[in-house]
């Protein structure tokens, strides 16, 4: 005799509410969900991944999605398959540093590279030498599942031109530099928003400024710098811009290009 489960499209098992423990399998994505009984579910990992894995025999750790040679080689003894495919990762040779937005991973050498992303859903730009990093993959994507322990003792970071880093407390601290070019000799009106690297959950609570390079205007010397939102929108626009103005008797700034470096504190 055979027993089925309950079965269909996974957006649509994804609006039921499976009872503690009952399994329902995904037709689309070849799934299994398992039921909490409050509306939830967890995601056994892609099957027909698993089974095209299921033979692993190297995991590559890569600095983007498609490239060469890979940074980093983890062999058997770091590979444990207790939920579908899980690997630890650590590093002994430096830290591995994504060249295209998010370090990825791949299955095998000729495997598919499937991205490195946190339980909270951010892209992870860089493994740190040393730390044992552990991910379980979903079909999809790798998620690090002892990522909370791991942000106390690395925090998150993405080391750029324009960057941040995401400390265990909260605190986010970003940098940047904003050039901007005026074709002619200008009164600047409301300052220009300009977009953090990314936004804060919170509020941006201050800013420091380079000044740029002086000018003069109608015999009075002014330069642009880099403040907190002053635009006059929403308070959440504060959370995603900064503005640039002149420090200016009469907020005019002479025709030419101007960089201005800065460094801003929020949560």
């Amino acid at each position: 005799m055979s027993i089925q489960l309950r079965r269909g499209l996974e957006a649509d098992l994804t609006e039921v509410t499976l009872a503690a423990a009952e399994p329902a399998f995904c037709t689309d994505t070849l799934k299994l969900l398992i039921g909490d009984g409050e509306g939830g579910a967890v995601d056994i990992p892609n099957l027909a991944y698993f089974n095209a894995n299921r033979n692993v025999r190297d995991v590559y750790v890569v600095s983007a999605a498609s490239g060469a040679d890979p940074n980093l080689t983890i062999t058997d003894s770091n590979i444990t398959q207790t939920e579908g495919l899980r690997v630890t990762i650590k590093s002994t040779t430096g830290d591995v540093v994504a060249t295209s937005g998010q370090v990825w991973l791949k299955v095998n050498s000729d495997g598919a590279a499937h991205g490195l992303m946190s339980k909270d859903g951010e892209a992870i730009t860089r493994l740190k030498s040393g730390i044992a990093y552990e991910f379980v993959h979903n079909g999809s994507q790798w998620t690090c599942v002892n990522w909370d322990s791991m942000r106390m003792r690395t925090g998150v970071e993405n080391i750029n031109a324009n960057g941040y880093t995401k400390l265990p407390s909260g605190l986010i601290i970003q940098w940047g530099r904003q050039t901007a070019t005026y074709a002619t000799d200008s009164y600047l009106g409301p300052p220009a928003n300009y977009a953090y690297p990314i936004a804060f959950p919170n509020a941006a609570l201050t800013m420091i400024s380079e000044s740029s390079r002086p000018y003069l205007y109608n015999s009075t010397y002014g330069v642009l710098r880099a403040i907190v939102y002053y635009g006059g929108g929403s308070s959440a626009d504060g959370k995603v811009y900064f503005n640039l103005c002149a420090d200016h008797a009469n907020n005019y700034v002479k025709a030419g290009s101007y960089s201005v470096g800065w460094i801003c504190i929020g949560y």
